[in-house]
């Protein structure tokens, strides 16, 4: 029985890619894996944020308008477009920290 064991578990150590026997890509993809799924923890918690907040969020980094397009779009003074970004974007860098140390 002790000799069966031995034998699966040599087995299972020789099925088991060392560094230097990793396809070139799988860090790659791993690296890319890991990206989606912060992507789409982000975009969960986006969603979680006070919906002016999103919105103009939306306009900056998704339509890619200005401080004053966004200001002109929402009809709002361009210092507190400012102000709600600041407070967005700060918002989602402390959730990014706490996804990147393992907090979520």
């Amino acid at each position: 029985l002790n000799l069966v064991r031995e034998r699966a578990h040599k087995k299972d150590r020789a099925a088991m890619p060392t560094a230097s026997k990793m396809p070139a890509s799988l860090p790659g993809n791993l690296t890319r894996l890991v990206r989606e799924e912060m992507r789409s923890k982000l975009a969960d918690f986006v969603r979680t944020l006070p919906e002016v907040q999103q919105e103009v969020l939306r306009l900056r980094y998704v339509e890619d308008l200005s401080r004053l397009e966004i200001a002109e779009v929402l009809d709002l003074p361009e210092p507190l477009v400012k102000s709600r970004l600041f407070e967005g974007m700060k918002t989602l860098r402390e959730f990014a920290e706490r996804i990147e140390s393992g907090g979520e």
